[in-house]
């Protein structure tokens, strides 16, 4: 996370709930998973994924407003050998990622974000 904040950028824990393979953690994995990588300088989760069900959605957006982290959202596309599709990102919902592209639009132009992040 050093690298990619020295750089400008913004740490994002992607798939934040799930384990290795298709297991899932719980709701206290996933918030002592967040704590920990909190403390290391992440400052954003996937809380939209295609690979999300509906309550797994509804578990990383609430550990993320407690932990006041930016809310984004992908589709894990990574080309025609997975089922996901470019840009979907099972309904998310546009206005809860306001936050992530201001601050996206912040680093960009000063290189940190003051307001936003």
């Amino acid at each position: 996370m050093t690298a990619i904040l020295g750089s400008g950028g913004i740490p994002v824990l992607a798939h934040g709930i799930l384990a290795d393979g298709s297991a899932s953690l719980t709701p206290e994995e996933t918030r002592e998973r967040i704590s920990r990588l909190f403390s290391a300088g992440l400052m954003g989760a996937e809380c939209f994924y295609s690979g999300y069900s509906e309550r797994q959605t509804e578990i990383m957006l609430t550990l993320s407003w407690e932990a006041g982290l930016l809310i984004t959202a992908g589709s894990d596309y990574h080309g025609s050998n997975k089922a996901a599709r470019i840009g979907d990102t099972n309904g998310a919902d546009a206005a809860l990622l306001t936050t992530f592209f201001a601050c996206l639009a912040e680093r960009r132009k000063h290189g940190y974000c003051s307001e936003y992040c």
